[in-house]
């Protein structure tokens, strides 16, 4: 008896495991866009930013201009630290509308979550531009809800981007410049 609860508790675990591509190709093929909004969703709170990357695509061909699957796309794009550029263009037309109550799960959101700020920020500090990352930054914490739990990391944002700002500042040139700064960038 024992080894039959074993043998079938190691069948369950491989039956209902995670989807292969192939299936997740094929579900997207056949699968309505409202359902495919609640896969994405659920693909995406799983950290199966693969899977929602495909969902995501398919989402994209119904509406382009959709905030909501623009705004997944940007995150997805991020998530797996792909091209900054790319997701800055998909989360700038998600920014053009936000929503405090954003619904991950329905198929009827057209807006993004105000989060995108955040995010917006992510991007502009990763390409270094610093003022630009430090108004999303901003925006982001004046705009979400208190409750947020992006505030300590886009607190700590601010902060990095002051201490970035105050290290190009003429006052410690002279620093970035020693003489061992210099060989280190020319190892580079």
């Amino acid at each position: 008896m024992k080894y039959v609860l074993i043998l079938f508790s190691l069948f369950g675990l491989t039956a209902f495991g995670q989807m292969t591509e192939k299936e997740v190709k094929d579900m997207i093929a056949k699968t309505e866009e409202s359902k495919l909004v609640v896969e994405c969703s659920r693909f995406l709170q799983e950290n199966f930013f693969h899977f929602a990357d495909l969902v995501t695509d398919k989402l994209l061909t119904f509406n382009n201009k959709n905030g909501n699957y623009n705004y997944r796309k940007g995150f997805i794009l991020l998530g797996m630290n792909k091209s900054p550029e790319t997701a800055l263009k998909h989360l700038e037309l998600a920014a053009a509308k936000t929503e405090i109550n954003y619904d991950i799960y329905s198929p009827n959101e057209t807006s993004a979550p105000k989060d995108v700020y955040f995010y917006l920020g992510v991007c502009h500090h990763r390409l270094g531009n610093l003022d630009k990352a430090l108004g999303f930054y901003n925006q982001f914490l004046s705009e979400t809800q208190k409750g947020s739990t992006l505030i300590p990391e886009a607190q700590v944002r601010v902060a990095q981007i002051g201490t970035a700002k105050k290290m190009r500042s003429e006052e410690h040139t002279s620093e970035l410049q020693s003489p061992c700064n210099l060989v280190c960038r020319l190892l580079l």
